[in-house]
């Protein structure tokens, strides 16, 4: 049976989740605040289905690092070189997409749900709280912004 990031936010508490932020990301009491913004407006945006199968992987990018956690989507495209299976980095992905996302069986046995939306959370939020923040920071990153707009990002209205 698949199962949907929004069900599982949907079936997971606010405490258990903010426990495992504090445990597993070792994040700060004081870190917290955004997170559960985060988390309340996820409980009330639509969701919409998504083809990409929400992965969360421990492992290494160089063997010389530190065991790594990542997050990623793949969504069964192909590397033309490689011809493995792309992984694609889901920081940039709407809220509403990250909801009707399937978690992969692998991630369900391995991590604990309240850890999986820890984990999510976190990368959901690498470039800012909000959705517009992240959406001035791809359109910074893709030129179609200066610096001084993305930096006062909360000031843009365009």
């Amino acid at each position: 049976m698949d199962v949907k990031f929004s069900g599982l936010v949907r079936s997971t508490s606010w405490a258990s989740v903010k426990m495992s932020l504090l445990t597993d990301l070792c994040l700060k009491e004081d870190q917290i605040d955004g997170y559960r913004k985060v988390y309340d407006t996820l409980l009330s945006l639509p969701v919409i289905d998504s083809d990409t199968v929400l992965y969360i992987r421990i492992g290494r990018i160089d063997p010389d690092d530190e065991h790594i956690i990542r997050v990623f989507g793949k969504d069964g495209s192909m590397n033309e070189y490689t011809g493995d299976e792309t992984n694609w980095s889901l920081a940039f992905m709407a809220w509403e997409e990250w909801l009707g996302m399937t978690i992969s069986e692998e991630t369900l046995r391995e991590f604990q749900a309240e850890e999986i939306i820890a984990r999510s959370l976190y990368e959901m939020t690498y470039y800012g709280f909000t959705q517009r923040e992240i959406e001035l920071v791809a359109r910074y990153m893709l030129g179609k912004v200066d610096e001084e707009e993305a930096l006062f990002k909360d000031k843009v209205t365009a």
